[in-house]
This record gives structure tokens, sequence and C-alpha cells, in this order.
């Protein structure tokens, strides 16, 4: 081998020497890494693992604090969505740790793992004893996030569904469902729209309006369908006062064999997108989209079919 290439090589193996340093001093000991994606990985099972009483997540801009009830889930005292809660400790639970991201404090502010700058979810686990952990930003690929261990320097990477959930705010959280009823137990519908008042009623050949009318099937089915899970798209503030804001766009009674009413809701007209949806014995004022509220509270002229009842005749 000539002086020459000799020169180029120990040169190449210096530039690497360099690069090993470097990397190892920003990353820290392979050891110490791997103790603490060992600890981090423990502590995202124990999390997601068991029934917690309540989890917070807080954030330099406000906090959420769910909490477990007799009756399900709150968060900040409004009925929470049991689902998405149970989404979050699987997220946790199911979690990938990926690469260390860096030991470095000095790379925590990039990393948005800060003390300030992540947010902090605490999940009160089954014995009381609290699992913290800092969620940074996203990381390179969709379901990637950065996360540290309070009180550790180790920054990784961490795959799975854990930073959509703690970046929801208190009205994600939240329960949208409005109307939720076995429909099959459904006899008769009262509806009010464009101040016309009538009525659906079930009988053994199927539903008819309450001047004998038939109806038509796919607009009684919509509404049906609405019936048994009406989501809403929003909230729009719980104020008993404002529920009577805007003109009334209909009302609908659903009643049981017995007469009972299963649901009672109101549609109110607004100068917003949505109109305000409420339910009778409930504070909660719900925002539905227009098409929706043409589901549920449809028009006469839409109910009505153009063919006769069914007399039973061939």
């Amino acid at each position: 081998m000539s002086e020459k290439s000799l020169k180029i090589l120990a040169g190449t193996v210096a530039v690497l020497l360099v690069l090993y340093v470097v990397t190892a001093l920003g990353s820290g000991s392979p050891d110490a890494a791997a103790a603490d994606g060992g600890a981090l990985a423990a502590a995202l099972e124990q999390a997601g693992t068991g029934e917690p009483a309540s989890i917070r997540i807080v954030s330099a801009d406000d906090t959420v604090e769910l909490r477990r009830e007799a009756d399900g889930w709150t968060v900040d005292g409004y009925a929470a969505d049991t689902a998405r809660v149970s989404d979050l400790l699987a997220a946790l639970r199911d979690a990938r740790i990926g690469h260390l991201a860096s030991s470095n404090v000095e790379n925590h502010a990039r990393l948005g793992v800060t003390d300030s700058a992540a947010r902090v979810l605490e999940v009160a686990t089954d014995d009381g004893a609290p699992v913290r952990l800092l969620v940074g930003d996203a990381g390179p690929s969709y379901d990637g996030a950065y996360l540290r261990l309070p009180g550790r320097d180790e920054a990784y990477l961490v795959y799975g569904d854990i930073r959509r959930h703690v970046t929801r705010g208190v009205d994600g959280w939240r329960d949208r469902t409005i109307v939720a009823i076995d429909t099959a137990a459904v006899r008769t519908i009262e509806l009010t729209r464009d101040a016309a008042s009538y009525t659906l009623a079930r009988g053994d050949d199927g539903w008819t309006l309450d001047d004998g009318a038939a109806t038509d099937a796919a607009a009684v089915e919509d509404l049906l369908r609405e019936l048994a899970r009406l989501e809403a798209s929003g909230f729009a503030g719980d104020s008993a006062a404002a529920a009577t804001d805007g003109e009334r766009f209909g009302t609908l009674v659903a009643l049981g064999a017995a007469g009972d009413t299963l649901v009672a809701l109101s549609l109110t007209d607004t100068e917003g997108a949505d109109l305000i949806a409420t339910v009778a014995g409930r504070a909660t004022r719900f925002e539905l989209p227009r098409w929706r509220a043409d589901r549920v509270v449809p028009t006469i002229e839409t109910l009505r079919s153009d063919e006769p009842p069914n007399d039973g005749e061939s």
C-alpha cells in the first residue's frame, strides 16, 4: 500500500473515531440508555393496565382531569366518552419504544420534552401510585412522539397513539351522545316542524301518519337510525338561560307502548352553522349539523309517501 493510501486510511479512521466520540457523548452510555428505555416501557405498561381512578393531562395552556365515577368517567365534571378513555389506556399499554432520541438536556427543547413545554400525563394506578410521563412533539412518522420520564435525561421516540389523546381538550373528551335508545321499543313519535304538528304510529303493517297516510320507508328508517345513536358535532355552552335563544326548529317526543316518554328532543335554530339540540332532563346544549336535524325531525312532506297505506289486500 502506498504512503498516500495509508495517510487517507489513517485520516478516515480518525474521522470515524471523532464521530463515535461525539455520538457517545450525545447519547449517553448504551447501558444507561437501555436501562431507561426499560423504565419507560414499564411505566407505559403500568399506566395502561388496570383501572385507574383518575387521569390528568397538564399543559402550559390548560389541565384536563378525568375521573372514574360509579356510573362512568367524567371530565372536569362533564360526562366523558368512556371509549376514548379506554383508547388512551390501550395506547399506553400497546406503545412501542423506538430509538433513543437524545440523552442531552440541550436537545429537550427541540424534542418538546422540557418540563415546561411537554404535556404531563399522570395516571393514578390501582395501588394509588401515579405514573407520570412527559409527552413532547410528534415524531417523524404519524404515530410517533417523543417521551421522557420526569427526572431522566433520556428522551425516546415512542410509537403509538398517545400524543393524539393528550393533545385533546376538555370538549374532545366529553360524551357527545345526544340520544341513544332502543328503537324497537318506540311505538309513537310526535313531531313539530314548520308550525305543523304530526304523529308517526307503528302498527302491524308499518308506520303511518296520524291522518292515516302511508310513510316514506327510507325517511322513517333515517329517523330511527338517528334515534338509535345521535351524536353531536360539538357543544354550545351549558347556560340554561341561553337554551331559548334563537327560533324553534322542531321537536321530537318518542313514546313507548305504555305511552311512556323514551326521549324528548328540542332543536333550536341560531345564526350559527349548526343547530342547538337539548334533551329534557339534561342541561347540556349540543351542536347538531343541519343535515342531521333534517333526518331526526323531518318535515311532514318528507315523511309522507305517495303510495296509499297497506290495507292488507293484494
